[in-house]
């Protein structure tokens, strides 16, 4: 993200073209939140994050409209890597290890979603928990 990597980013989202950023972030996750946050509101359409979950979460704090895609696993390490990583399976258990605590959580925040906001309805004087019309009972 040398100089002038913004600048490239306004031209091509000025041209129509949707962005998608492979820079597949691996940090901390104050880092990777501050670099997704850098790519909100440019723009961007994807980018790609490795699919730890406390770099997942950073990165969905701040990702705006920018989709987060999860790098389970680079195709570039084989067995020897992922030894030296302290990754005692094969890449294709990783990968699908990853794939699915990264779908599991997706589906446990939705759930966790929906727990609130019918949580926060039912506290609304006068309103039935669940309904999302605002209309009164009865009226439409």
């Amino acid at each position: 993200m040398a100089g002038g990597y913004f600048e490239l980013l306004e031209w091509l989202v000025k041209r129509g073209n949707k962005v998608f950023v492979d820079l597949k972030f691996f940090d901390v996750p104050e880092t990777v939140r501050r670099a997704v946050a850098n790519l909100r509101g440019r723009g961007v359409s994807f980018a790609t994050v490795h699919g730890n979950q406390a770099m997942m979460e950073a990165a969905a704090q701040e990702k705006g409209e920018v989709k987060i895609l999860a790098v389970t696993v680079l195709t570039s390490l084989d067995r020897g890597d992922l030894d030296d990583l302290g990754f005692s399976c094969d890449v294709e258990r990783l990968v699908l290890s990853r794939a699915a605590a990264r779908a599991a959580g997706r589906l446990r925040r939705r759930n966790l979603f929906r727990a609130r906001s019918a949580e926060a309805e039912s506290r609304i004087p006068g309103q039935a928990a669940g309904r999302r019309t605002g209309h009164p009972p009865g009226e439409k």
